[in-house]
């Protein structure tokens, strides 16, 4: 969607996207293989930022995958505390323990619970498919809560956020079109965060 509207406003940029967890995309700026990354980052998760500027975009509400059979399921929204004796797919990253990972682990932490993972998976498809066979319940971006896959059902917790993070190198060559980018990406990120909650 960023890339669409980008070809909208910004005709001449040149965007080409990759999917990566976040360790391999701040690794990708690093090596300036990548102009820009963009990501989750739960507010007390941190990360080596040494050369890379960070712009939050806003904050984004949380969702969670259940099963469809699961006693929480026909709630529109929980706190996460509620999800406390559940055990979670988590996503798999890079590293050992992903920043997604930590992202969750920081918010369950927040609410009185370390949560007990019953399975790794390195993709969303992967981690739902886990989930509507029973492996437990999983951290799912808010953009899937946008076209819900009919295996599962998302819970949005009413308690917590992340927040919507562009990452770009400190002295990156292309300011231009990372500002560009950056000013599109909230853009869009406001647009569907808006049809989520209409």
């Amino acid at each position: 969607m960023v890339a669409a509207h980008l070809r909208e406003v910004e005709p001449n940029l040149d965007v080409e996207l990759r999917e990566a967890s976040v360790e391999e995309q701040l690794d990708s700026l690093r090596r300036r293989a990548v102009d820009v990354a963009l990501f989750h980052l739960d507010p007390d998760v941190e990360i080596d930022t040494g050369g890379i500027a960070m712009v939050t975009l806003t904050e984004a509400p949380r969702y969670v995958a259940t099963p469809r059979g699961h006693p929480l399921a026909d709630a529109g929204a929980v706190q996460l505390a509620d999800l406390a004796g559940e055990v979670w797919v988590m996503p798999v990253g890079a590293g050992e323990r992903s920043v997604q990972e930590s992202n969750v682990i920081a918010a369950c932490r927040r609410h009185g619970f370390t949560p007990r993972i019953s399975q790794r998976a390195n993709s969303i498809e992967t981690m739902l498919g886990l989930v509507a066979a029973g492996f437990g319940v999983a951290p799912t971006p808010w953009a899937v809560a946008l076209r819900p896959p009919p295996s599962v059902h998302l819970l949005r917790l009413v308690d917590d956020h992340h927040r919507v993070v562009v990452a770009h190198l400190a002295d990156g060559d292309a300011a231009e079109a990372t500002e560009q980018f950056i000013r599109a990406a909230a853009v869009v990120v406001e647009e569907l965060l808006t049809r989520l909650t209409s």
